[in-house]
């Protein structure tokens, strides 16, 4: 490891040290995808805005708790689509060939 600064080297060391105890089914275990708490999930759906907020437990949108941002978009849409494709925080840069695309392709576009 030579040329690694001290503080990386005590990084390494903690981080094998944290997972050296841990069982290999908890090693392998993937990290969960759910934003922040407190994130706010913005979308315009059929020209209206729509807010989602991410709890510890579940979702909230119009100050009813939600267990999925499936039940969410179903609510939104009135039929079932996947939460995330409806919701999923994306990256949106006005101005750009994506804002141009996104805007005709009737997808859901983010409002920031």
């Amino acid at each position: 490891m030579a040329g690694w600064g001290r503080e990386t080297l005590e990084r390494l060391t903690a981080i094998s040290k944290r997972y050296a105890n841990l069982d290999p089914l908890e090693r392998k275990a993937k990290p969960s995808l759910r934003p922040i708490v407190g994130t706010k999930l913005i979308r315009e759906w059929q020209g209206i805005e729509h807010c989602v907020t991410v709890r510890s437990n579940d979702f909230e949108y119009l100050g009813r708790p939600y267990v999925s941002l499936s039940s969410v978009a179903r609510e939104i849409t009135g039929t079932k689509w996947n939460g995330w494709g409806l919701l999923r925080p994306q990256e949106y840069c006005p101005g750009t060939e994506m804002d141009d695309a996104s805007t005709t392709s009737g997808a859901p576009r983010p409002i920031l």
